[in-house]
């Protein structure tokens, strides 16, 4: 057997291993756009976010499949939503942190998909699923009101820092 025959016969048993390949696909796309959100100016970060909510809602159809009503129709637009707070979120981070962070929202992403899409077998709660998206949208509101509260201090302090102190002082 050729060294390409062997790394063939490995892949086809890793797909037949993992049991939604186009979840992971799904989440690795999604975080892909919200790492461009984080890098972008905002024009392109608002065109990211937008992005996220078109393949992500899209996305989640396709992957789950037909609407089930007894199990709502918010769990179509949880992974979105979830996209959209990794965006928000990421903002504040550090490009060192950014980096770090890029594969754990893809993991963290397609954990989103994998409890929606063990809700109808009966092996996830439903309260997992409530509780993963209540915690990741509390996250990215607390990002936002963190950058508010550093954008409310640091511009005028910046201002302060241009003034010569000798004509402030003789100022008073």
């Amino acid at each position: 057997m050729t060294s390409t025959g062997a790394r063939r016969e490995r892949l086809t048993a890793i797909r037949r291993r993992v049991e939604h390949p186009e979840a992971i696909a799904l989440a690795v796309v999604v975080a892909a756009l919200v790492v461009a959100g984080w890098l972008l100016p905002p024009f392109w970060t608002a065109v990211a976010i937008a992005a996220q909510l078109v393949i992500g809602g899209l996305g989640t159809v396709w992957v789950i499949g037909p609407i089930d009503v007894k199990f709502g129709f918010a769990r179509y637009g949880t992974f979105a939503v979830a996209g959209v707070a990794f965006t928000l979120l990421g903002s504040l981070l550090s490009p060192i942190a950014q980096v770090a962070a890029a594969p754990v929202v893809a993991l963290l992403l397609y954990a989103v998909l994998w409890l929606e899409l063990r809700l109808p077998e009966g092996r996830s709660p439903r309260l997992a699923v409530d509780l993963s998206l209540v915690a990741i949208v509390f996250a990215a509101a607390a990002g936002a009101f963190a950058a508010a509260a550093m954008a409310a201090c640091w511009l005028p302090a910046r201002r302060a820092t241009r003034v010569n102190p000798l004509t402030a002082l003789r100022a008073e």
